[in-house]
């Protein structure tokens, strides 16, 4: 399992890290969850647009319904700090769009849905995400997303996505049905691991899919148990510089269904281009 914290390439890394480290209006406050409250929603039911929830070391019960604007953070990560499902088996719905709306370092195990983004935009870093029946990440099509440095292991799918934008970087994508299923929007996933995945990447018709597109951004896809990328689109996935386990081109598009632009392949070490399958892609 790998925990990347100096990431800053998103956009939305660079506001949540002023968020984290500024306060965005001179009223923002810290609220400690549960030690200046008595719960977790208590917290959230006094907590304002730019205030954060700093959530101590221990097993909590979701169900929590998370205000745009607001940052949920655990004080010592997701090995200390885990999320379980309440009476709602959505752990964590997130609601409304604001930019400095941010959930950070939690361990999310054992329910139906981890987090749900309804109309949200949302930065998630530093999470693990297991063992949802559903999804681990479930985004609506009003939604906007950045997820950094997160793994997203054993649920039925990884991430479902119906949101108009999606940035994945170094999120680890491991034992699920489905690694990423991208429904419609602009998905775009970088320094990705997708592993032992039945499929790692689905497409339907509505969705843009980018994957890599340089040696800096490229991703590894190993061990499918069925299809590496399936695409029902007619727009091709976009699939250069990765590390897909082996330089062979006719092997790889063995593993793939649907249109797909496979271009350079990267080495593992992602310091140089091995072959170019550019001629028999899709």
């Amino acid at each position: 399992m790998r925990f990347h914290y100096h990431v800053s390439l998103l956009l939305g890394l660079c506001l949540l890290g002023t968020l984290l480290n500024f306060p965005t209006q001179a009223s923002a406050e810290t609220f400690r969850g549960p030690r200046d409250e008595p719960n977790l929603e208590s917290a959230f039911s006094v907590a304002g647009m730019g205030d954060t929830v700093l959530v101590g070391p221990g097993t909590y019960r979701g169900g929590l319904m998370m205000r745009a604007g607001i940052v949920l953070q655990a004080e010592h990560g997701p090995g200390t700090t885990r999320l379980v499902p309440g009476q709602d088996s959505t752990v964590v719905r997130v609601v409304g769009s604001a930019p400095n709306t941010a959930i950070v370092g939690f361990e999310i195990s054992g329910g139906r849905v981890g987090v749900h983004c309804e109309r949200a935009t949302l930065i998630m870093e530093n999470c693990v995400i297991r063992n949802q029946s559903e999804a681990g990440i479930l985004a609506d099509n009003q939604s906007s997303l950045w997820v950094v440095a997160t793994v997203l292991e054993g649920n039925t799918i990884g991430i479902d996505s119906d949101a108009i934008e999606i940035e994945m970087m170094r999120v680890d994508l491991l034992k699920n049905d489905t690694g990423a299923l991208m429904r419609s929007g602009r998905s775009v996933f970088r320094r990705c691991r997708f592993e032992e995945n039945m499929v790692h990447v689905h497409a339907e018709r509505r969705a843009n899919v980018e994957l890599g597109l340089s040696l800096r951004f490229g991703n590894e896809l190993l061990q499918a148990r069925d299809f590496v990328v399936v695409n029902e689109g007619d727009k091709p996935v976009q699939a250069s510089f990765n590390y897909w386990g082996t330089a062979d081109c006719d092997s790889i598009l063995s593993r793939t269904q649907g249109p797909i632009v496979l271009g350079e392949l990267g080495d593992e070490a992602f310091k140089t281009a091995v072959s170019s399958c550019e001629d028999l892609s899709d």
